[in-house]
């Protein structure tokens, strides 16, 4: 039976443990012209959209060198006991990126998780070195957010009124999702947004402290 909760997770820096996409550009891309871009878009100035057209623009990566870079990623250690927690706990776990699903499913793949059901971005490759930003959600997306996920969470309780939702991040994209949501476990800049805009969140560092907490509130048994 399907339980009243369902929970949506951000991947790069929170189930990822390294900010894939980060090092995407910093090893394929021109690093200064990359943090120049997501600078301005940390600062309001610009969308991720137009983040992430800059940052491909200075990328050059085959699929080959893309998927081997995927696959070198590890996800949180906790992660997978956390997963089958909630499976037998019968609540739904959605991956929420504003990063790309190309690199996700590959890691994903690694660990036998490739079931769980990824909103993201993604790219496609051009003469076979050039990568070029697809956003499948940006016509529901906010100013800001190429894919937006308070836009996922909005939608999703519209299908499910009675359900609750839990938004587990660690950056900045995932602000609009955890104003959504009803629950918020947040670590680094999105702690540091809820701090700041007296959102109440529980601070976590990894999944394990995830599990203790939903324990403690008896949404996991």
């Amino acid at each position: 039976m399907q339980n009243s909760w369902h929970i949506f997770s951000d991947f790069d820096g929170t189930l990822a443990q390294n900010d894939v996409g980060a090092q995407l550009f910093i090893k394929y891309g021109d690093e200064a012209k990359c943090m120049d871009a997501v600078n301005e878009w940390m600062a309001g100035k610009i969308s991720s959209c137009e983040m992430y057209h800059r940052e491909c623009k200075t990328a050059e990566v085959t699929p080959i060198q893309l998927q081997e870079l995927a696959v070198e990623q590890d996800i949180d250690n906790s992660f997978y006991d956390f997963y089958k927690l909630c499976e037998s706990n019968g609540i739904d776990i959605t991956i929420l990126s504003d990063g790309f699903k190309i690199y996700i499913q590959d890691i994903l793949k690694k660990y036998h998780l490739t079931h769980l059901t990824i909103r993201a971005n993604d790219l496609e490759f051009l003469n076979g070195k050039q990568i070029q930003p697809l956003f499948p959600y940006s016509e529901y997306s906010c100013d800001q957010c190429a894919n937006c996920k308070g836009y996922h969470i909005r939608n999703f309780k519209k299908q499910n009124p009675h359900a609750k939702t839990i938004m587990i991040g660690d950056g900045y994209s995932d602000r609009c999702g955890a104003l959504e949501a009803h629950l918020i476990f947040a670590k680094a800049d999105l702690k540091h947004y809820c701090v700041k805009n007296n959102l109440k969140y529980y601070p976590f560092e990894n999944f394990a402290d995830v599990t203790k907490i939903c324990k403690s509130l008896r949404i996991l048994a």
